[in-house]
Protein backbone atom coordinates (compact mmCIF):
# COMPACT_ATOMS: atom_id res chain seq x y z
CA UNK A 1 0.00 0.00 0.00
CA UNK A 2 1.46 3.25 -0.81
CA UNK A 3 1.53 5.92 1.79
CA UNK A 4 0.81 9.60 0.89
CA UNK A 5 1.45 12.78 3.07
CA UNK A 6 -1.95 15.19 3.33
CA UNK A 7 -1.00 17.15 0.40
CA UNK A 8 -0.37 14.42 -2.33
CA UNK A 9 -3.62 12.78 -1.24
CA UNK A 10 -5.15 16.19 -2.04
CA UNK A 11 -3.06 16.51 -5.13
CA UNK A 12 -4.38 12.53 -6.43
CA UNK A 13 -8.10 13.50 -4.89
CA UNK A 14 -8.27 16.09 -7.75
CA UNK A 15 -7.04 14.34 -10.47
CA UNK A 16 -10.00 11.46 -9.86
CA UNK A 17 -8.72 9.15 -6.56
CA UNK A 18 -11.41 7.98 -4.75
CA UNK A 19 -10.85 7.43 -0.89
CA UNK A 20 -12.37 3.90 0.62
CA UNK A 21 -14.33 3.29 4.09
CA UNK A 22 -10.79 2.81 5.88
CA UNK A 23 -9.46 5.97 4.62
CA UNK A 24 -6.49 4.79 2.21
CA UNK A 25 -6.08 6.26 -1.11
CA UNK A 26 -7.68 4.30 -3.87
CA UNK A 27 -6.19 5.68 -7.36
CA UNK A 28 -9.00 5.07 -9.88
CA UNK A 29 -8.17 6.48 -13.56
CA UNK A 30 -10.78 5.97 -16.60
CA UNK A 31 -9.18 5.33 -19.62
CA UNK A 32 -9.13 7.70 -22.27
CA UNK A 33 -6.90 4.87 -24.14
CA UNK A 34 -8.18 1.66 -23.68
CA UNK A 35 -6.05 -1.67 -22.84
CA UNK A 36 -6.89 -4.94 -24.60
CA UNK A 37 -7.14 -7.55 -22.08
CA UNK A 38 -7.54 -11.39 -22.13
CA UNK A 39 -9.67 -12.82 -19.61
CA UNK A 40 -9.57 -16.20 -19.01
CA UNK A 41 -12.55 -18.06 -17.25
CA UNK A 42 -13.01 -22.26 -16.44
CA UNK A 43 -13.54 -23.54 -19.81
CA UNK A 44 -13.18 -20.04 -22.49
CA UNK A 45 -10.26 -16.97 -23.00
CA UNK A 46 -12.06 -14.17 -24.78
CA UNK A 47 -11.00 -10.39 -25.75
CA UNK A 48 -11.93 -7.41 -24.34
CA UNK A 49 -10.88 -3.96 -23.49
CA UNK A 50 -10.07 -2.71 -20.04
CA UNK A 51 -12.10 0.74 -19.62
CA UNK A 52 -11.35 1.63 -16.15
CA UNK A 53 -8.51 0.85 -14.17
CA UNK A 54 -8.29 1.09 -10.06
CA UNK A 55 -5.32 -0.07 -7.14
CA UNK A 56 -7.71 -3.08 -6.19
CA UNK A 57 -9.21 -3.49 -9.74
CA UNK A 58 -11.21 -2.90 -13.19
CA UNK A 59 -13.81 -2.12 -15.71
CA UNK A 60 -13.83 -4.26 -18.72
CA UNK A 61 -16.07 -4.49 -21.58
CA UNK A 62 -16.32 -8.08 -22.83
CA UNK A 63 -17.05 -10.27 -26.02
CA UNK A 64 -18.25 -12.70 -23.10
CA UNK A 65 -20.95 -12.71 -20.54
CA UNK A 66 -19.51 -13.48 -17.02
CA UNK A 67 -21.72 -14.46 -13.89
CA UNK A 68 -20.84 -12.54 -10.38
CA UNK A 69 -18.08 -14.32 -8.36
CA UNK A 70 -16.85 -16.03 -11.19
CA UNK A 71 -12.44 -16.31 -11.09
CA UNK A 72 -10.76 -15.15 -13.97
CA UNK A 73 -6.74 -14.77 -15.11
CA UNK A 74 -6.43 -11.79 -16.66
CA UNK A 75 -3.34 -11.06 -19.33
CA UNK A 76 -3.14 -7.01 -19.86
CA UNK A 77 -1.45 -5.90 -23.13
CA UNK A 78 0.17 -2.63 -22.39
CA UNK A 79 2.48 -1.60 -25.59
CA UNK A 80 3.93 -3.46 -28.54
CA UNK A 81 7.43 -3.42 -27.17
CA UNK A 82 6.43 -4.16 -23.05
CA UNK A 83 5.37 -7.84 -22.47
CA UNK A 84 1.49 -8.46 -20.88
CA UNK A 85 1.03 -7.82 -17.30
CA UNK A 86 -0.52 -11.61 -16.00
CA UNK A 87 -3.01 -11.12 -13.22
CA UNK A 88 -3.28 -14.45 -11.94
CA UNK A 89 -6.71 -13.89 -10.04
CA UNK A 90 -9.36 -12.08 -10.11
CA UNK A 91 -13.38 -12.42 -8.85
CA UNK A 92 -16.22 -10.66 -10.80
CA UNK A 93 -17.98 -8.29 -8.83
CA UNK A 94 -20.59 -6.92 -10.75
CA UNK A 95 -22.23 -7.63 -14.88
CA UNK A 96 -24.11 -4.90 -16.74
CA UNK A 97 -24.70 -6.57 -20.46
CA UNK A 98 -21.54 -6.98 -21.61
CA UNK A 99 -19.39 -4.64 -18.88
CA UNK A 100 -18.38 -6.17 -15.75
CA UNK A 101 -15.76 -4.87 -13.05
CA UNK A 102 -13.49 -7.28 -11.26
CA UNK A 103 -11.53 -7.40 -8.35
CA UNK A 104 -8.19 -8.48 -7.96
CA UNK A 105 -6.83 -11.40 -6.02
CA UNK A 106 -3.43 -11.96 -4.68
CA UNK A 107 -0.48 -10.98 -6.70
CA UNK A 108 3.05 -11.30 -6.59
CA UNK A 109 4.49 -7.51 -5.91
CA UNK A 110 6.10 -7.43 -8.92
CA UNK A 111 2.82 -7.31 -10.72
CA UNK A 112 1.11 -4.61 -8.23
CA UNK A 113 4.35 -2.68 -9.14
CA UNK A 114 3.32 -2.57 -13.03
CA UNK A 115 0.17 -1.98 -12.24
CA UNK A 116 1.04 0.59 -9.97
CA UNK A 117 2.98 1.87 -12.54
CA UNK A 118 0.30 1.89 -15.72
CA UNK A 119 -2.18 3.51 -13.15
CA UNK A 120 0.01 6.50 -12.99
CA UNK A 121 0.60 6.83 -16.70
CA UNK A 122 -3.02 6.85 -17.14
CA UNK A 123 -3.81 9.50 -14.26
CA UNK A 124 -1.08 11.07 -16.11
CA UNK A 125 -3.14 11.71 -19.55
CA UNK A 126 -6.02 13.71 -20.12
CA UNK A 127 -9.18 12.08 -20.01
Amino acid sequence: MVGYTQSEEANHLEKGATVSKRNTLKPRSRLANPCVVEYLGPNFTEQGTMTDLSGDGMKILGTRSVHVGMRLALRLSVGESAAPIQIPCAYVRWTRNQEFGVKFGPMEPSVLARLHDLLLVYQGSPT
